[in-house]
């Protein structure tokens, strides 16, 4: 089975995990509020106990976290992501804020990743809007100022 990871399920996240998880993609998702994970299981999400298990058994992981100090730990820390990602493995940040934009230059983040030998990492460059009053329901507008990929 093919698990797409999803890493914070707070304002921003939360829907975008549920609209995929009403889709029938198969969900590994994790957050620091318990209930949260509660609320995407019940929409057919596995809870991923722990980060090793989400990069280890998902081949796609997107975290929206609320800050490039929760990106550093959850990706980049010693039992981050990154530590236990598969060959092969994309990790897309979609973590919004300037002071992340602005951080990107100087992260470790991105240091450990351009030492990686198989990972991708993408930063989509926010902000996301998801829409209020939509003629398609689940439709996220993206607009982003760039995008840093290193394979």
């Amino acid at each position: 089975m093919d698990f797409i990871g999803f890493i914070g399920l707070g304002n921003m996240g939360r829907p975008m995990a549920s609209n995929l998880a009403r889709k029938g993609r198969h969900l590994l998702v994790h957050d620091i509020n318990p209930s949260a994970v509660d609320a995407l299981c019940a929409l057919g999400a596995d809870a991923g106990n722990n980060l090793e298990s989400i990069a280890s058994r998902a081949s796609v992981v997107f975290t929206m976290l609320p800050d490039s100090a929760a990106v550093e730990s959850v990706v980049g820390g010693p039992n981050g992501l990154l530590a236990h990602a598969s060959r092969g493995s994309v990790i897309v940040d979609i973590t919004r804020g300037k002071e992340w934009i602005d951080s990107m230059e100087d992260s470790k983040i991105l240091r450990q990743i351009s030492e990686s030998e198989y990972v991708t990492y993408s930063h989509i460059g926010t902000p996301i809007t998801i829409c209020a009053v939509t003629t398609s329901p689940g439709v996220i507008s993206a607009v982003t100022r760039n995008e840093s990929t290193i394979a």
